[in-house]
């Protein structure tokens, strides 16, 4: 997601919210605690889910994992997923993104690789 909430990339295995709705809700939360208590979201828990959100640069990067995995193993995975994006798409690349998120489409592919190491690390 990017500073102003737009989601543009996303990997889920339900589509249980429109990522519109859910980028917008996460920049207001996130602006809501930078606000309050001067600092930005790290982590959220809706009902059986933790959401961790992980800051880079103008780029905010959200997974979702039960709320009983281990938070540092799931912050491990969230920055894997960090490194392999900005080996992808460095900050210049991105700073001249025009809004077409089919720019980020290549990255699902590097992304898919990780995501099952991720799961399995998980489960164990």
């Amino acid at each position: 997601m990017n500073s102003s909430g737009i989601v543009i990339f996303k990997q889920t295995q339900s589509e249980m919210v429109d990522a519109s709705l859910f980028g917008g809700l996460m920049s207001a939360i996130n602006s809501f605690a930078t606000k309050v208590a001067n600092s930005s979201l790290d982590s959220i828990i809706l009902q059986d889910y933790r959401y961790f959100v992980l800051k880079e640069g103008n780029v905010s990067f959200i997974a979702s994992t039960k709320k009983d995995i281990k938070q540092e193993k799931a912050k491990e995975e969230i920055k894997k997923i960090v490194e392999i994006f900005f080996n992808e798409y460095d900050p210049q690349k991105i700073s001249k993104w025009d809004g077409n998120i089919h720019f980020f489409d290549d990255f699902e592919k590097n992304l898919e690789k990780e995501f099952l190491v991720a799961l399995k690390t998980f489960e164990n």
